[in-house]
């Protein structure tokens, strides 16, 4: 609430005419950022939405913990309980009068896995345009798809790094 109130004070302190759009990041299990699901989610959208200088849009999600999978299953089902429970978020903040018009989750690796869209509205890939060695380690994709390379010389080893000579 905190981050409302100082957007709120900018807006004014600003002399900002427009309403200022809002998202919420829901936590969804990486647990780096992100409002917890249920009732500080609910408390905070409340919020925002009784503050006429705000206009909540709707929540988003990165479910970054895909980068621990140990392989393609496991970013399945971190993919598909990522679309669970943000459908489950929004119906939550729905049957309490805050509607959500944005439903967002972004992450490469769930993307690639994720048979569940149901609700979402917009999807955040990351580098899902080049893709990395990462993708390729957990069976989501071939060697075939890495779009984009760097070609190195390694100039120096220590016990610690390898350093490189492409900056």
């Amino acid at each position: 609430m905190a981050v409302a109130d100082a957007l709120v004070e900018a807006s004014r302190t600003n002399n900002i005419r427009e309403t200022i759009k809002v998202v919420i990041k829901v936590d969804v299990g990486l647990h780096r950022c992100g409002v917890q699901p249920g009732d500080d989610l609910l408390e905070l959208a409340k919020y925002i939405t009784s503050l006429p200088d705000l206009s909540l849009q709707g929540i988003c999600s990165h479910a970054g913990q895909a980068y621990s999978a140990l392989g393609w299953s496991d970013c399945v089902d971190i993919a598909n309980n990522e679309s669970v429970l943000m459908r489950s978020c929004t119906e939550m903040l729905s049957s309490n009068g805050v509607q959500c018009s944005l439903v967002s989750v972004g992450s490469t690796l769930t993307e690639l896995a994720r048979s569940d869209f149901k609700d979402l509205n917009e999807i955040r890939p990351g580098n899902y345009v080049f893709y990395d060695t990462t993708p390729l380690r957990l069976d989501l994709i071939s060697y075939a798809d890495i779009a984009l390379t760097v070609l190195a010389t390694v100039i120096s080893v220590n016990d610690q790094y390898a350093i490189i000579d492409s900056g």
